[in-house]
């Protein structure tokens, strides 16, 4: 499939339009896929999934600054590798409001559907995250965020912040790239068929992007 011209109603899933009570938060205890978030390794496996991950499906193509966007489009290509079906918002349907809580909730629904099927190391390392998670910065107004969120913010993966559009800076395409050189075969196989679907995904975010105002 090329660019937007081969979605329809069958290969596509809609974006809920509220965040599911169904999902559980990051205030639920013995969640499978936590495993030992004290252990650096489990971290560092979750961080070397994604980063892989944007390397080898962004790479050198144009993707969203804004990271709850970059988020739709990365989770979105793991949901389509799971399901073959892409992740795509009602024109009607605001991809700014509790964007991570909705992308979180299909993702979750997703994994619990096939997760005796899917690669369970990618999977789980995919869950913890997407995961919204409580912070308190500043103190008296806490929020929820994702690690990946935070992370494409605090690592920079853009070039620069200053349209909605731009390229992921050379340093993190290689780090990816050693990162995938890391995995397990069987995890860099998923990684790999995930990324095979990320051009739809950046031309659906895109396509809403223009759309929508918000270059």
């Amino acid at each position: 499939m090329n660019g937007l011209d081969g979605l329809t109603k069958k290969n596509t899933l809609p974006l809920p339009l509220f965040p599911s009570p169904e999902a559980p938060t990051c205030w639920h205890k013995e969640l499978w896929f936590a495993g030992d978030e004290n252990d650096p390794g489990t971290e560092r496996f979750d961080d070397d999934c994604i980063d892989a991950l944007i390397a080898k499906g962004i790479g050198d193509r144009g993707c969203p600054t804004e990271g709850k966007l970059a988020a739709f489009c990365v989770a979105g290509s793991i949901i389509a590798a799971i399901t073959g079906k892409y992740l795509s918002p009602d024109r009607k349907n605001d991809l700014w409001a509790h964007t991570e809580e909705r992308i979180w909730a299909m993702l979750w629904s997703v994994s619990e559907k096939h997760k005796e099927t899917t690669n369970i190391s990618f999977l789980a390392a995919a869950l913890r995250s997407f995961l919204p998670r409580e912070h308190y910065c500043p103190h008296d107004r806490p929020y929820y965020t994702s690690r990946f969120v935070r992370r494409w913010k605090d690592v920079a993966y853009p070039l620069a912040w200053t349209y909605s559009l731009e390229h992921i800076r050379r340093e993190c395409i290689e780090m990816g790239n050693w990162a995938f050189n890391r995995l397990p075969p069987s995890t860099a196989s998923v990684v790999e068929e995930a990324a095979h679907h990320m051009p739809i995904m950046l031309a659906i975010t895109i396509e809403y992007i223009y759309q929508n105002g918000k270059q």
